[in-house]
């Protein structure tokens, strides 16, 4: 999952993507995009970690875990600090 390599790879770090994100929150196309991307990793079991770790071919029950766990996490941290929280059912809370 590409949003994943951005987060953990974006040069200077999530928190600099973070910044590089906040002045753009109010643009319709960003919102949009953030919120399916919050849909997404809404639990550590939502599409987008299951994603990730099948990409990853991850067959270990406890790797996965960790794995999605990990995504999750990390998505999460992200739209947290961006004023984006979902619940379980992808709506916001």
């Amino acid at each position: 999952m590409g949003y994943l390599f951005c987060v953990q790879n974006y040069p200077g770090g999530v928190d600099e993507l973070i910044e590089e994100l906040r002045p753009m929150l109010g643009q319709s196309l960003v919102q949009e995009a953030l919120s399916n991307i919050a849909e997404k990793f809404s639990t550590p079991s939502a599409v987008g970690p299951t994603h990730i770790a099948n990409f990853d071919e991850i067959e270990d029950a406890a790797e996965r875990e960790l794995i999605q766990r990990d995504a999750y996490e990390r998505i999460n941290y992200l739209l947290v600090a961006l004023g984006i929280e979902l619940n379980e059912n992808g709506t916001k809370s």
